[in-house]
């Protein structure tokens, strides 16, 4: 082991036979020499990080926190803390699949073995890095950094755990508007390149109602009024539902199959079962790409996705001249604020309705 030429024994450095190195600090307590290990050089960790993580451990001495005394529970690991809130996402959190692979991935194999109470600020500082390293997306990243402070946090509300121990932790900002919108050409060309018939129907939906592609897959039977021309619709992200319309080009494409169904069967399925959407991301992928030709895979403003189905939609009705609080109320959004981005595409005067929508 060897001091750091920077820091002196404030940080020290341990040569390993893989050639990784990896790094510690050294601070007093009650007169007492303390020595923590950071982590490794390979894991993203370098002196001014020990340096930085040694400050934040004195400050906390400074403040009367005495991180030699530890409660019953304030050894515990974090991936101790993390089966506890994943045991309680199984059933009472819809995105528990999406967060346990999230925590199995990219947060268990870089902090699940470190004991929560000598954690802090730069131990979130340490898997950004990381997965940057690993050229995860931002989003992904802050994804991550959410999911970890969740978990402490469900660990308080618990009993399981005495405080938390990140105060000051920033999620990177993201910049989400897409900024593209299909033509009515381009329009065309996803029906003509997408052959499958319930593709097909996701696709009229999708572009005739703006509802989100989960709200579309979980449409059953019974949520379509035929008579009024009506479909209810569910918004899992407000957690609420609301009324859309049914438009003639869907009435025409469902009715040959729709008196068939029962009233609970979902309206979109494969093999009689409602359809996943990585299945439908799977059939969409061939015409998407398509038009996504000379497009950065990383150009989130400028790449078709299937959100932007729902942005097409909105778009649409605004260069048609449908008003701001209309285009609010069929996307179903909770803040005008999240609709006053389509006012750039009004014109002077409207003279369309959702009727003519699409076409011209």
């Amino acid at each position: 082991m060897r001091n750091s030429k920077k820091f002196g024994t404030r940080v020290r450095l341990y040569d390993l036979k893989d050639g990784d190195i990896s790094f510690y600090i050294t601070y007093k307590v009650k007169g007492k020499l303390k020595q923590l290990k950071i982590g490794k050089k390979s894991e993203g960790i370098n002196e001014l990080i020990c340096i930085e993580h040694r400050n934040s451990i004195l400050s906390n001495l400074r403040h009367g926190i005495d991180i030699t005394k530890k409660s019953s529970n304030n050894n515990v690991l974090f991936k101790e803390l993390a089966d506890k809130y994943l045991d309680y996402a199984t059933i009472h959190v819809k995105s528990n699949k999406k967060y346990f692979a999230l925590y199995k991935k990219h947060i268990l194999p870089i902090i699940g073995d470190k004991i929560v109470s000598d954690m802090n600020d730069n131990d979130i500082l340490r898997v950004q890095r990381i997965l940057r390293n690993k050229e995860l997306s931002d989003a992904t990243n802050n994804l991550v950094v959410k999911l970890i402070k969740r978990i402490v946090r469900f660990a308080l509300e618990t009993s399981h755990f005495d405080y938390m121990p990140f105060k000051n932790t920033k999620l990177f900002k993201l910049n989400n508007s897409r900024d593209r919108y299909l033509t009515t050409r381009e329009i065309n060309k996803l029906f003509h390149y997408v052959t499958d018939e319930q593709t097909k129907l996701f696709l009229h939906l999708a572009l005739t109602t703006g509802a989100r592609a989960s709200a579309i897959l979980e449409i059953k039977k019974q949520d379509i009024d035929i008579e009024n021309k009506t479909i209810l619709l569910k918004d899992d992200k407000r957690n609420s539902t609301y009324t859309s319309f049914v438009h003639d080009d869907v009435m025409n494409f469902i009715s040959p199959f729709f008196y068939k169904l029962d009233t609970r069967d979902n309206i979109i399925t494969q093999k009689k079962k409602p359809l996943k959407i990585n299945t439908l991301r799977y059939r969409l992928k061939e015409a998407f790409d398509i038009l996504n030709e000379g497009i950065d895979n990383n150009d989130r403003k400028n790449k078709v996705v299937i959100h932007t189905l729902r942005h097409t939609f909105a778009s649409h009705l605004a260069i048609n001249g449908t008003s701001i609080p209309i285009i609010q109320k069929l996307l179903n959004h909770s803040d005008i604020k999240q609709t006053m981005r389509y006012a750039k595409l009004l014109p002077e005067s409207g003279k369309f309705d959702l009727e003519t929508l699409y076409q011209g």
